[in-house]
């Protein structure tokens, strides 16, 4: 006996400055019974349908690294749209975010030269018209640098032309203050990646593989690439390097591309281009751009060396990686402490606010950001 069913609009949550389409996380949908019937993407300024039971209560819950999503009840035939919303807080909780005291510091910008040199570049290079963010200029590698009061020194690595905020990470007025994109699909599944949320993960990766138009952001395809070697699906990765190409070879997700290329050579047993691509990532002489990228390579180089009587080009690349190894952060984007983006230190020295750099302050409720 077929059961009526009839669908229902599951509306994306509003993520602040998301570009219409953008993933911005995940859902799915629950009968009575706790049985899935359906997991879809969350997309901004976007609704999906799912087919539900005829005068069935369900629940609808999701998953968002931008926001805690507030699960909803929807009834097959009366309810048009679940319109997903940020989960409320308790005020009067002494455990919520709002007991959380305000954090201030100074964040600044890097860039590297064509010879190699990392140089602070102009505060007005980041400004964007607001003070909740701000913006990386195209033309090569990028370091957002966060530091102040008795913080250490953070350098994060972000892709190019794109726009940040900040988020502290610990409820202490100068424990970490976190440089993350805006919303980006390849952000989002990033965090999955990292925090280990696998199911909303295949959700947000199938909307790289089902949909071509989405390609060409290098977080969004380096997220799909990591996920797969993670998931050790040999054939997902080499797929992906098929469709991706030699596309990022002038920029610096170049770098996360050897790594995969590196991953894949490991496991085809194909001991050159193995060689090859460490060597190419020695002389590089950079870290990836993604933090899964760095523990990557350091899983490679845990490895035996290579079958061969010529030196281990692993040697080289450690020397390069062992101090970012040594000064990395959890964190989706490479971060690690330093005064400098080429001086990696576990304990660098705290400074006060150098020139040619923006003071922030972030509120209590660690939603306020003012950028001055």
């Amino acid at each position: 006996m077929s059961v009526a069913t009839t669908h229902v609009d599951i509306v994306a949550p509003a993520v602040p400055g998301a570009m219409p389409g953008t993933v911005v996380g995940a859902a799915e949908v629950l009968d009575r019974g706790n049985r899935r019937l359906g997991r879809v993407p969350l997309r901004a300024e976007s609704s999906i349908p799912v087919e539900i039971p005829h005068e069935e209560q369900c629940l609808v819950h999701g998953w968002s690294p931008y926001l805690s999503v507030q699960p909803i009840v929807v009834t097959g035939g009366r309810t048009q749209q679940a319109v997903l919303s940020a989960r409320r807080t308790n005020g009067e909780s002494s455990g919520g975010e709002e007991s959380c005291r305000p954090a201030n510091g100074w964040i600044r910008l890097w860039g590297r030269e064509p010879g190699g040199q990392w140089t602070v570049r102009d505060p007005s290079d980041m400004e964007t018209g607001g003070d909740t963010t701000v913006a990386t200029p195209l033309g090569g590698p990028a370091v957002l640098q966060i530091g102040g009061g008795r913080r250490r020194p953070v350098c994060t690595l972000v892709p190019e032309g794109s726009l940040f905020t900040l988020r502290p990470t610990e409820r202490r007025p100068q424990g970490l203050v976190e440089v993350r994109p805006v919303a980006d699909s390849g952000f989002t599944l990033l965090e999955a990646l990292r925090l280990g949320e696998w199911r909303w993960a295949d959700v947000v990766e199938r909307v790289w593989w089902d949909e071509p138009g989405v390609r060409g952001t290098p977080l969004f395809d380096l997220a799909v690439a990591y996920l797969a070697c993670r998931r050790g699906n040999l054939e997902r990765a080499g797929r992906w390097r098929q469709v991706t190409g030699d596309r990022y070879e002038d920029s610096p997700a170049w770098i996360d591309v050897l790594a995969v290329d590196a991953w894949l050579a490991r496991r085809r047993g194909e001991w050159r281009d193995l060689a090859s691509a460490l060597a190419r990532l020695a002389d590089a002489k950079r870290t990836p751009l993604v933090a899964e990228g760095l523990g990557l390579l350091a899983a490679e180089l845990s490895r035996p060396p290579l079958e061969s009587r010529a030196p281990h080009p692993g040697e080289a690349l450690r020397q390069v990686l062992t101090p970012y190894l040594r000064a990395s952060l959890p964190s989706s984007l490479t971060s690690f402490t330093a005064a400098h983006p080429e001086e990696p230190q576990p304990r660098p020295p705290k400074r006060a606010r150098p020139g040619e750099s923006l003071p922030f302050r972030v509120e209590r409720d660690m939603n306020t950001l003012r950028i001055h």
